[in-house]
């Protein structure tokens, strides 16, 4: 399942969350991949950029030209999945890692569903106004509940 752009306000039931794992574990993998990449190649490029004045290393200049232009297609590309997280919603609450924040609902109040890149599933949860750090691991008893529609039963009388 991949959401559309007109779910930025949406909150999703623990079973449309899970569904949406493969989706996330491809988009996370790159963003992670990518942040690693930024983290290591900027601070080359700017101990490069100081380095390249040095009349002995002019020649250098058009690699450090080249090597600045994939580190900002790079950084762009992270832009547009952070983007593309948004617009369902999701937050990245720790890029470096790949931790999201998935809107959810549970009996009839907010949680948020806790994933971070290279966990088999959603496996942690929150009340939406805790603390954002909290990642809660839930029992089978409250997994089970949260595996329930997002919608609220109706009762019958």
């Amino acid at each position: 399942m991949v959401p559309s752009s007109q779910d930025s306000d949406r909150r999703y039931s623990f079973d449309e969350a899970s569904a949406m794992l493969p989706w996330l574990r491809r988009v996370v993998g790159d963003m992670v991949r990518l942040a690693a990449v930024i983290g290591v190649r900027r601070p080359l490029l700017e101990g490069l950029s100081k380095s390249i004045s040095s009349p002995n290393l002019l020649w250098f200049s058009e690699e450090v030209e080249a090597s600045r232009a994939a580190l900002n297609a790079d950084s762009e590309q992270l832009r547009v999945y952070v983007s593309e997280l948004s617009m369902a919603g999701i937050r990245v609450r720790n890029l470096g890692e790949g931790l999201l924040e998935i809107p959810g609902l549970r009996g009839g109040r907010g949680v948020v569903f806790s994933w971070c890149h290279g966990e088999p599933e959603i496996a942690y949860w929150r009340e939406e106004n805790e603390d954002p750090t909290l990642r809660r691991p839930w029992d089978p008893a409250t997994r089970n509940r949260l595996s329930v529609s997002a919608r609220p039963a109706i009762e019958s009388s």
